[in-house]
């Protein structure tokens, strides 16, 4: 096993993934340092960078057999290793995860010290309201917000409506007064107001629009925390899905070809990173539930039966689809949710957040590889 893991460190070297970590480190760096006009946005960038370079080597490193790309020879190293074809798969899984994993904390730290050497985001500790649903703030009375003693500050979203059908000399956002201090509301951006405990009053100053909070969306500033530690943070849990990519990866490649593997392992990594997308788009049905919808209505216009209907047969195989997709979706991991960096953005203390589920989906992989990837090692003897 821990030649295995050797033979893939080794073979990563000699392939020069040193030099391409440093210039893929470097230009995260720059980006996160200069490449917008606000930290958010410098720090957005550069962390999608860092997440697609550590997707790229979990699939480089995972699927592509690093010890046999120059001697065909040494596919008979597992032939000739006295540990088990199962241990084997497992320590090349565990050299391609630790690979992707040290790679995927590079690129993700250079995007936090480098938004951190221009100054960084300023980070608080969070704590949300039990609140949910929008609630309308009133022009006549005030709406109010119970708070916490020791927060200071006030994070909110708003909604709203133009009540009046003649737009021309409307302000550009309606005004939100926090207090008796007017705010400028503009809909759906997260802006922040200072609070005072044990309560904070609000009042649409705006007879234009109808004013609402999301009250999923309120949330209070506690103490101040470090960005860079809280940057650096982050990075672990969506590194640790890409280590599990690469898992899967191994045993992919362990029973497939390099090229068949790698496409494999890239359809994974699509339905993985759109899992959220698609279940919501398999929950409220789209063009199926619209077909549907037609197709009901056609039946309840008839009067009478004819037979099947025009889209029945479409109808069955859209059914089929979406059975095979509900086994497909569930069997994959959701690698969105590991990413949390989008919310370090807007200055929230995530810490480790989602590590654990992280580390579950890694075990998964692993386990799988050492299975699926040891079937493959002892019918193919392939490292």
């Amino acid at each position: 096993m821990w030649a295995a893991i050797r033979l893939r460190l080794l073979e990563a070297q000699r392939r020069g993934a040193p030099w391409l970590l440093l210039v893929g480190c470097a230009a995260v760096f720059f980006v996160a340092r200069a490449g917008g006009e606000t930290a958010d946005g410098r720090y957005g960038l550069a962390t999608d960078l860092a997440a697609l370079l550590t997707y790229v080597a979990a699939l480089f490193y995972g699927t592509f057999p690093l010890s046999i790309d120059r001697e065909r020879r040494r596919a008979y190293l597992p032939g000739a290793s006295p540990v088990s074809p199962p241990v084997w798969a497992l320590g090349n899984a565990f050299g391609a995860v630790l690979l992707t994993f040290g790679a995927g904390i590079a690129v993700f730290g250079s995007a936090a010290l480098g938004c951190t050497s221009a100054g960084g985001i300023e980070t608080h500790a969070i704590a949300p309201l039990t609140a949910r649903g929008l609630y309308w703030v009133p022009q006549e009375n005030t709406l109010k917000i119970d708070v916490f003693e020791r927060a200071h500050a006030l994070r909110l979203v708003t909604r709203s409506v133009l009540r009046t059908e003649n737009t021309i000399g409307t302000p550009q956002a309606p005004t939100l007064e926090v207090d008796g201090v007017p705010y400028p509301a503009f809909p759906g951006q997260p802006m922040v107001v200072p609070a005072k405990a044990p309560e904070v009053h609000l009042r649409n100053a705006s007879p234009e629009f109808a004013l609402a909070i999301v009250g999923e969306e309120v949330w209070t500033l506690d103490e101040p925390r470090s960005f860079l530690m809280n940057a650096m943070a982050a990075g672990v849990a969506p590194t640790l899905g890409a280590a599990a990519v690469a898992a899967f990866g191994v045993s992919a490649g362990a029973c497939l070809s390099a090229p068949v593997a790698a496409l494999l392992a890239a359809l994974v990594l699509c339905l993985a990173g759109m899992k959220g997308f698609l279940l919501d788009t398999y929950t409220y049905g789209g063009s199926t539930a619209a077909a549907r919808a037609e197709e009901q209505d056609a039946h309840d216009h008839s009067g009478h039966d004819h037979g099947p209907a025009p889209g029945e047969a479409e109808s069955t195989l859209r059914s089929t689809a979406r059975s095979t997709m509900k086994v497909v979706l569930w069997a994959v991991p959701d690698l969105a949710e590991l990413d949390r960096t989008d919310r370090v953005a807007l200055g929230e203390w995530t810490g480790l957040k989602q590590g654990n589920r992280a580390l579950a989906i890694l075990a998964v992989a692993l386990a799988w590889a050492a299975l699926v990837g040891g079937l493959g090692v002892w019918t193919r003897r392939l490292p």
